[in-house]
């Protein structure tokens, strides 16, 4: 990420540090109340091919594709991305998506208004939300593999 070698960029790491608790609690309340530890065809392989993906990737459009596909490949046996939530209209995938837009306007957005506002031209910004995104997207998917590891083997009751 480009922002590691900055001033800025050290403080915009120090702001997503801080971040960190709140991404774990996001994960694990993602695991529990769409249980796809209780699944048994979803397993441990399904969440290293995405975190696979948004460690190659930078832009976010493409594992939302990745995860869109997984939806659609799914769509007959639903016992993996298609599996519905306790929301009825929504797969684990769709929710998985929604997690992750929320990242980008509750977390994302936040860091990069509180350094960049005034000291960056548009597509700086542009280019700074999508790599404060993505670190924090995977950084989100890093600990949704964790829970998932600990809710199958212990799960809630």
């Amino acid at each position: 990420m480009t922002f590691v070698n900055t001033s800025l960029g050290i403080q915009i790491l120090s702001e997503i540090e801080k971040r960190k608790g709140e991404l774990v609690r996001r994960a694990e309340t993602f695991v529990i109340t769409s249980k796809i530890f209780e699944l048994e065809d979803f397993g441990k392989s399904q969440l290293n091919n995405l975190l696979g993906i948004a460690i190659r990737e930078f832009d976010m459009a493409v594992i939302i594709n990745f995860i869109r596909y997984q939806i659609g490949r799914d769509k007959r046996e639903r016992d993996k991305w298609a599996y519905e939530t306790g929301n009825p209209s929504r797969t684990i995938g769709d929710q998985l998506i929604l997690e992750i837009e929320k990242i980008k306007h509750e977390m994302a957005l936040p860091v990069l208004h509180g350094f960049a506002e005034s000291s960056l031209g548009e597509q700086e910004k542009a280019q700074r939300l999508t790599e404060i995104h993505s670190h924090l997207t995977r950084l989100f998917l890093g600990y949704i593999k964790r829970a998932y590891t600990y809710y199958e083997a212990f799960p809630p009751r």
